[in-house]
């Protein structure tokens, strides 16, 4: 099997081999993945940042050796502001990047990076060494992605679903998580049903069958950030989220969770 790095900003990781199919998922710079299959023009790939699997459009793959690819998880820094911009010194190019971003071997002194075929200068932005900073830091850069719009199976500032939000922003505080709201469901500690939410927890959604199917992050024990439409601030109660413009209740509490105690 051979591997490979997102050398492009966003990559759609896709159901089928076809541009019309559903976008599960995707890949984001810096991000590392292994292609188990090609057919065609398609590559059939598992991301090694979750272990998602989907199909994408060969062209964009970019082939590495295992000493890189083992390199790129291992050494790399994250783009923390909601967009960078970093000058590509392999195509001489500017490139825009998202927030999750992953600039490998960064020297923070020269603010550059270079490994394999991934290598620049950060031209704007801020990149971090991913690693608990505390609560306070988490919701900061939550915030960061008010009114973003929603997308099914985005992982980015301008598209992200639900999960895909959570996924990045804790993955900005050195905290790797699983892609799916369910997956999410079963980390940490779960809440018994009168303990007090507090800022950081995860609130859990169901649907009418009672499967977890949303996700958000509490602010306190009255509100919570999520991906619903766009990102947004919303009543949290025993009950679910309240949407105020709409007066109603728009998700069914399904349980909470708390990552950091």
């Amino acid at each position: 099997m051979q591997k490979a790095i997102a050398k492009y900003p966003v990559i759609p990781m896709r159901k089928a081999k076809s541009e019309t199919s559903e976008m599960v998922n995707q890949l984001i710079y810096g991000e590392a993945f292994t292609i188990l299959q090609e057919e065609d023009r398609w590559s059939y790939v598992e991301s090694a940042v979750d272990g998602y699997r989907g199909w994408i459009d060969r062209k964009m793959t970019c082939i590495v050796d295992e000493a890189v690819w083992q390199s790129s998880q291992e050494t790399c820094f994250i783009v923390s502001s909601p967009f960078a911009e970093i000058y590509d010194t392999v195509s001489g190019t500017t490139v825009i990047l998202s927030s999750g971003s992953r600039l490998p071997s960064y020297d923070d002194t020269l603010q550059t990076f270079s490994l394999g075929p991934l290598s620049g200068r950060l031209i704007a932005g801020s990149v971090i060494d991913p690693r608990w900073r505390g609560t306070g830091a988490l919701l900061n850069d939550a915030r960061k992605w008010l009114n973003a719009p929603y997308m099914w199976g985005g992982r980015h500032i301008l598209g992200t679903d639900c999960s895909g939000f959570i996924q990045t922003v804790f993955a900005i505080q050195g905290i790797k998580l699983p892609r799916d709201a369910r997956d999410q469901a079963l980390c940490g500690r779960r809440l018994a049903p009168d303990e007090v939410s507090a800022p950081g927890d995860l609130a859990f959604f169901s649907d009418a069958e009672g499967r977890v199917v949303h996700v958000g992050i509490v602010i306190t024990p009255s509100t919570l950030i999520h991906s619903s439409g766009s990102v947004r601030i919303d009543t949290l109660d025993e009950r679910g989220i309240y949407r105020k413009d709409f007066d109603t209740y728009t998700h069914t509490l399904h349980s909470r969770c708390r990552l950091v105690e």
